[in-house]
C-alpha cells in the first residue's frame, strides 16, 4: 500500500470504529456554477454537530447530519461492520433517519441499508428514502448479473475463498444526473456527480457549513486509478472533480477512508496534489 497523502490522523477509538467529529489539465466547470439555476450563494458556518464513522482503512466511512426532520446519511457501511456503525451513530443521536445518500454504488457504501432498514421497521416508522446519481441503480443491476464473477474476482484480490459476493441492496428512491439542490429540515445539501473511482460517483456540499463529504474521490493513498482485478477507472474525469472541490474552499472535509476530517492544509495537499498527479498519469499513459 502506498504512503498517506494526509499527514497525521486524528480520531477517537470506538472499538474497531472511530469516531471523528468536527467543530483537472481539462476542461472543468466550478462545482458552485453546476448548481441549479437560482439556488442561494454560498455562505460561511461552523461544521459543528456533524460525526463521521469510521471502519477501515479500505472500506467507505458514514457521515450522519442532524436536521429537524431526522438524520441525514452519507452512505451505510459495509456488510461487515453496518450493524456496529449504525449503533456507533445512535450512541449520538437516536433521531429518525430520513434520508441516506449514496456516493456511489460500492457495497462498502450501499449494504447498511439493510440494518437501516430493519431498525426502521422495528420502531415503526417510514424507511429512509435513498438518493443516489442514476448510474448507482445499473451498477446494482449489473452486480446481481455478474454475481459469479465477482464473488472470485473478490475472493481472489482479498484472498478469501469461497468469497459470495453480497447483492440485494435496496435500489435509490430518487436519482439525479449532474447536480442535486437538496433542503432537509432546514439544512441545504448539494450533491454533484463526478467520474472518478466509479462512473455513478457523488460529492455533498454543505454550503452553510461549508462541509464537503467526497466519497471515495479522496482516500488515504493516491486515487486507485486501476489496478489488475479491476476496470479502468476515470483517472482524468477524477483530477476534474477533485479541482472543483478545492474551488469549493471546504472548511471541513469528511473523506472516505480517513479517520477524520481534514483541516484546510490537508486539503490542500489531498484536492491539489493528487489532481496534478493524476494528469501526469494520464499525460504519460497516452503517449
Amino acid at each position: 500500500m502506498g504512503g498517506s497523502l494526509f499527514g497525521e490522523e486524528k480520531g477517537e477509538a470506538l472499538g474497531p470504529l472511530y469516531k471523528s467529529e468536527s467543530r483537472a489539465n481539462a476542461r472543468h466547470v466550478p462545482a458552485e456554477s453546476r448548481l441549479h439555476e437560482g439556488s442561494s450563494r454560498l455562505t460561511c458556518g461552523k461544521p459543528e454537530n456533524i460525526i463521521t464513522v469510521h471502519t477501515t482503512y479500505f472500506c467507505g466511512s458514514v457521515t450522519a447530519i442532524p436536521t429537524s426532520e431526522g438524520l441525514v446519511l452519507i452512505d451505510t457501511a459495509k456488510p461487515e461492520t453496518a450493524r456496529q456503525t449504525l449503533d456507533v451513530v445512535r450512541s449520538w443521536d437516536n433521531s429518525p433517519i430520513h434520508t441516506v445518500i449514496f456516493t456511489h454504488g460500492h457495497i462498502d457504501h450501499t449494504s447498511g441499508i439493510t440494518v437501516i432498514d430493519e431498525e426502521a421497521n422495528a420502531r415503526g416508522v417510514a424507511r429512509p428514502r435513498i438518493i443516489a446519481h442514476r448510474n448507482v441503480k445499473r451498477r446494482m443491476d449489473r452486480y446481481e448479473a455478474s454475481r459469479g464473477f465477482n464473488s472470485i474476482v473478490q475472493g481472489q484480490q482479498f484472498n478469501m475463498p469461497g468469497y459470495v459476493y453480497p447483492i440485494g441492496q435496496r435500489r435509490p428512491d430518487e436519482v439525479y444526473d449532474d447536480t442535486l439542490a437538496l433542503s432537509i429540515g432546514g439544512e441545504r445539501i448539494d450533491l454533484f456527480h463526478g467520474r472518478g473511482e466509479t462512473d455513478d460517483a457523488t460529492f455533498v456540499w454543505l454550503p452553510e457549513r461549508r462541509v464537503l463529504a467526497s466519497g471515495d474521490f479522496v482516500i488515504w493513498v493516491f486515487p486507485n486509478a486501476g489496478n489488475p482485478r479491476k476496470v479502468q477507472r476515470y483517472a482524468a474525469e477524477w483530477a476534474i472533480a477533485l479541482r472543483q472541490m478545492e474551488q469549493l474552499k471546504p472548511q471541513s472535509l469528511f473523506p472516505a477512508m480517513v479517520r477524520s476530517f481534514l483541516v484546510r492544509s490537508e486539503q490542500r495537499r489531498c484536492c491539489g496534489m493528487a489532481p496534478k498527479r493524476l494528469s501526469i498519469w494520464c499525460a504519460r499513459r497516452s503517449r
